[in-house]
Parts: structure tokens; C-alpha cells; sequence
């Protein structure tokens, strides 16, 4: 019963919404332009750190 949960609804369902999502971020680069948001999370952190110089013991600080 299992089986037929995760191939018959469970993954089919993943799949439409990760190609939802991926067209919206396609459109949303289309529209407004600059990098994709699907980067490796680490050089996100790394471009935000470098860009705002706060952070300690590896957390960001919000400057707020």
C-alpha cells in the first residue's frame, strides 16, 4: 500500500511542484533579470556576507 502511495500520488505531486516552481523562477529571471535564486546555498551565504560585513560565529546579523 505504501508503494502505491509514494509512486502513484507522492512523487508524481513532487514533480509538478518542482517544475511549478522552476517556471516561476525562469519567469521571474525573464522578467526582472540577474542571477537565479537556484545557486548552491554556500555561495549565497558567501555573497551575503561579503556584501554586508556582518556576521558572527558563522550567523548573519540583521543590522535592524
Amino acid at each position: 500500500m505504501g508503494y502505491v502511495f509514494w509512486y502513484g500520488y507522492h512523487v508524481p505531486a513532487v514533480r509538478r511542484r518542482d517544475l511549478f516552481y522552476e517556471k516561476l523562477e525562469k519567469e521571474r529571471v525573464a522578467k526582472y533579470g540577474g542571477n537565479s535564486l537556484s545557486r548552491p546555498p554556500a555561495l549565497v551565504l558567501r555573497c551575503i556576507q561579503k556584501s554586508t560585513g556582518f556576521m558572527d560565529g558563522g550567523l548573519m546579523i540583521s543590522a535592524a
